[in-house]
């Protein structure tokens, strides 16, 4: 964590208006959504990606896989064997839970 990160954690500690975090919350979220919906712009066909610590289940982490094909808000990747349950399968995975190699 970044000390600019821990300022702003210790700032938001110290508001008592919930209107005040509920404000702060809408604007994270907001910017949340934003940096996801630039991801889609960086996956594209039989580009190698790997499951990132949002993947669940937690045994996905580190599994890598094919992007077969790219959807508004989730690609479908193609896993090896080495997928667990989803070994050998094409899922439909949101942009949050794959980064590119």
């Amino acid at each position: 964590m970044t000390t600019a990160t821990s300022s702003i954690i210790e700032t938001i500690f110290g508001i008592d208006d919930p209107g005040e975090l509920s404000r702060i919350s809408d604007a994270l979220r907001a910017r949340s959504k934003e940096l996801e919906s630039r991801k889609a712009w960086q996956f594209k066909r039989d580009d190698k990606v790997v499951f990132n610590s949002k993947a669940s289940p937690k045994y996905l982490i580190g599994v890598t896989g094919v992007v077969k094909k790219v959807n508004k808000t989730r690609a479908i990747v193609a896993i090896g064997p080495d997928g667990g349950r989803f070994a050998n399968s094409q899922p439909s995975c949101p942009f949050a839970i794959i980064d590119k190699i």
